[in-house]
Parts: C-alpha cells; sequence; structure tokens
C-alpha cells in the first residue's frame, strides 16, 4: 500500500533512521536531514548518544547491554534499527543511513525507484531488504572490529589480542 508522505505526494511513505554521535557525524546527519525532500523520504528519525543518557526505555536498555555498546558498531545499531521498524506502519518502508565522517553528503537522488524495483522483485528478494555497504578507508578496522572473532587465518586486532 502506499500513502501519502509529507511531500505531497503519492509515493511509499519512508522512514529514515540515522544516529550520529560528535561534530562531523551530525554534520553529516543534517546533511542527510537537509535533502529528505531529494530522497523523497517522508520523516527522519534522528538519534544521537542523549537518547541512550539519563533515564528512560532506551538509555536503560544501553545500560544493560553496556559490555557489547561500543562506539563504532555494538548493539546500539541494531537496536535503532529495530526500534524504528516498531515506528513504521505494513507498507511503510525504513531506511537506515549512518552518518559517515568520510562521506559526508546528503541524498542526490529518490528512494523510489530502488524501492519500486525491490517491490518488483519480491519473488526473488522476499525479505524485501538490500543490505547496502560503501566500501572505505577504514575497511580493515571495520571487518576486524570487536564484534567479529577471528575466523581462520585471520590477524587478530590488537584490541582483542592478550
Amino acid at each position: 500500500p502506499r500513502s501519502e508522505n509529507s511531500i505531497g505526494s503519492s509515493l511509499r511513505k519512508v522512514l529514515l533512521a540515522t544516529y550520529a554521535s560528535g561534530k562531523i557525524f551530525e554534520e553529516t546527519q543534517q546533511r542527510l536531514h537537509e535533502s529528505l525532500a531529494v530522497a523523497e523520504i517522508a520523516e527522519h528519525w534522528a538519534w544521537n548518544q542523549s537518547m541512550f543518557q539519563g533515564s528512560g526505555r532506551h538509555a536503560d536498555w544501553y545500560k544493560q547491554h553496556e559490555r557489547v555498546n561500543f562506539r563504532r558498531g555494538g548493539a546500539w545499531k541494531p537496536y535503532i534499527i529495530w526500534q524504528a521498524l516498531r515506528r513504521v506502519k505494513w507498507g511503510d518502508w525504513l531506511v537506515y543511513h549512518d552518518a559517515s565522517r568520510y562521506v559526508q553528503e546528503g541524498f542526490s537522488s529518490s528512494v523510489q525507484p530502488l524501492l519500486s524495483w525491490l517491490e518488483a522483485h519480491r519473488l526473488d528478494n522476499p525479505c524485501e531488504c538490500l543490505p547496502a555497504v560503501r566500501l572505505r578507508q577504514t575497511f580493515e578496522h571495520e571487518w576486524l572490529q570487536q564484534c567479529v572473532p577471528p575466523y581462520g587465518n585471520a590477524p587478530i586486532p590488537s584490541h582483542q589480542a592478550a
């Protein structure tokens, strides 16, 4: 089903979820927010560190799982996505986009054609999802971060070495 978005056209409703902690990440998050109309995204749920501080449901969850919530990854990212999925209605779409320090850009085109393609290819992709990764300078760090245990002959990251 299609619904009216805040832009006023009858496109699928899309929610963007982002997380930013620190000035450079917040600048990227702002660029994404400023380009919602270009992307034809109806809503932006912008997360930051303050949502995990103090008291409340999100802060309580974060404190309870502090051991697996490290800065560059960890359980906070799937938690944010899970919370965003709880906000969308049946037929709506969710886009999670990292607020990157390496690619500090907003959207340059609509997400609607991609969503049309995903909907048209339901038999090939029944979950209607498309994980996308943009490799960058820190690929080795991202690959070997704490939540990925050493595999085979992969080097053990210095932060995991005894």
